[in-house]
């Protein structure tokens, strides 16, 4: 992959997020050009199958997997200075390394997309979620939350 084509790709996800916080319609309009089944709140790679065919889907799916991953974690590196400096406590790197390594892990088990592993995957997350809730977080809200 060449210089250009990583600028391009990195603008592409840009105007992707920009679209989804600021442009919805604009991104539904884009995403019926892509695929016809494809909405606002649709995982593209329910239609993996058809990635092969349609290489603009492939390429949406891979954006969107990898604006879930990078996403978070620009924020947590960019805000948590913020918060150790305004806060009483210091930030907790190593609890939000956890998380995030746990958040990449259920992303990449949410790619798999088997129906069946999304079915009954909510039988066990949430009750990870909640125990996640009580025990502040770490590796298995991270997967709880990126499976989610």
């Amino acid at each position: 992959m060449t210089a250009d084509r990583i600028w391009q790709y990195i603008r592409e996800s840009g105007q992707l997020l920009y679209w989804i916080y600021f442009k919805p319609f604009t991104l539904n309009d884009k995403l019926q050009e892509i695929h016809p089944d494809l909405k606002l709140d649709t995982n593209p790679f329910t239609l993996k199958a058809e990635f092969p065919r349609n290489p603009a889907l492939k390429r949406y799916a891979d954006q969107v997997w990898w604006l879930t991953v990078v996403t978070p974690i620009m924020a947590t590196i960019f805000i948590a200075p913020f918060i150790s400096r305004f806060n009483e406590g210091e930030f907790n790197w190593l609890h939000s390394g956890f998380f995030l390594t746990g958040w990449i892990l259920g992303l990449s088990l949410s790619t798999l997309n088997s129906k069946r592993l999304i079915d009954y995957a909510w039988w066990f997350i949430f009750p990870v979620m909640v125990a996640t809730f009580f025990s502040n977080g770490g590796v298995a809200g991270g997967v709880a939350g990126g499976v989610a």
